[in-house]
């Protein structure tokens, strides 16, 4: 009876999606900014990321005239994000040609932006004395989770980070529920300082360098093996459970990826001494475990002494998409428990 009971409890693990996985990644070390200063500049991350998704535009370098899609863009996502402290009346906004060049001016660090002559947003309408912005109809939050960040000069300031997607909410990644978190991609952003501008910089070129592919977790409890997991659903769903010893192999869709769970006998000492000799880097983490990163690998293990063997994670993806496999690695990382007597 207890048999058949985790057994129908492994199998609705399968099927149902779970939320165990860590919603963000972890800073890099010097982080340059203050809480305070990456709060204020949120705003303005946001609104570039958003514009970006929503109108298809990948990239924009800063040595040309902004288009006018983007402009627009940025413009009505600004207001939305409340960027300019101006009177909306039923969700819309109006505003003077000479009001909007200046909020142009204030979010892009390209200055003498055209005027808006004929909208190419519906939202946008031309009104006797200016401009009038719809904001009624603007779509479900996106913003940037902002993990690097680099000072040049002191003319620039890149960040980095993961764009994610909520819906129905606003809010800080980490602060989502994790469920409700669909992670878009990575983006840099190269901003300007600015005094007079809103949030202190102005937007001088962004490019989203790696779209990701996952729309959510698997959960995979693994009672025979000892073992529990959350992955990305760019690999497939078990059909059966595992059998008693039998290793994880698991392949992307497009065959450019691999996740894996293997039990190697002996100790993390000498598993260290095999895995260095491999070519990567290997160390001793702070829980206990050994990990392993090389160009386009990722492992990690866990000690079993019960059973004298080493429980073995392994991701191996395309040596081009660092930034969203390595956030596919903190998920996998955060979910991954082993308990004693590991397929033994």
């Amino acid at each position: 009876m207890k048999k058949s009971l985790l057994t129908a409890i492994l199998i609705l693990c399968l099927i149902l999606p779970s939320a165990l996985a860590a919603p963000t990644r972890e800073r890099d070390q010097g982080f340059p900014l203050s809480d305070a200063e990456l709060l204020a500049v949120q705003p303005l991350l946001n609104t570039v990321a958003f514009t970006a998704f929503q109108k298809d535009i990948m990239s924009y370098d800063g040595d040309e005239l902004p288009g006018q899609a983007l402009v627009e863009g940025i413009l009505l996502r600004a207001l939305e994000e409340r960027l300019f402290p101006v009177e909306m009346v039923d969700l819309a906004v109006t505003l003077t040609d000479q009001q909007v060049r200046g909020m142009a001016g204030g979010l892009f660090d390209w200055q003498d932006i055209p005027p808006i002559e004929t909208p190419l947003c519906p939202c946008i309408t031309r009104v006797a004395g200016g401009i009038r912005f719809d904001l009624s109809g603007q779509p479900d939050f996106i913003g940037v989770y902002a993990h690097g960040a680099a000072v040049f000069s002191e003319d620039t300031l890149i960040v980095m980070g993961d764009v994610y997607h909520l819906s129905g909410i606003e809010g800080m990644a980490e602060d989502a529920p994790e469920d409700s978190i669909l992670w878009l991609g990575h983006i840099e952003i190269a901003l300007s300082p600015a005094k007079n501008a809103q949030a202190g910089y102005t937007l001088k070129s962004y490019h989203i360098s790696e779209t990701y592919q996952a729309t959510g977790m698997r959960f995979l409890f693994d009672e025979e093996n000892g073992y529990e997991l959350a992955y990305p659903d760019i690999f497939p769903q078990l059909s059966t459970p595992p059998r008693s010893g039998q290793a994880l192999a698991l392949e992307s869709e497009d065959g450019q990826a691999r996740l894996g769970v293997t039990f190697t006998p002996g100790t993390l000492e000498e598993l260290e001494t095999a895995w260095k000799a491999d070519g990567g880097q290997a160390s001793v983490n702070e829980f206990g475990q050994l990990a392993y990163q090389a160009p386009g690998e990722l492992r990690l293990a866990s000690p079993d002494a019960q059973t004298g063997q080493c429980v073995v994670l392994t991701l191996t993806y395309p040596e081009g998409r660092p930034h969203e496999y390595d956030l596919y690695w903190e998920f996998l990382t955060n979910s991954f428990v082993v308990y004693a007597f590991a397929a033994g």
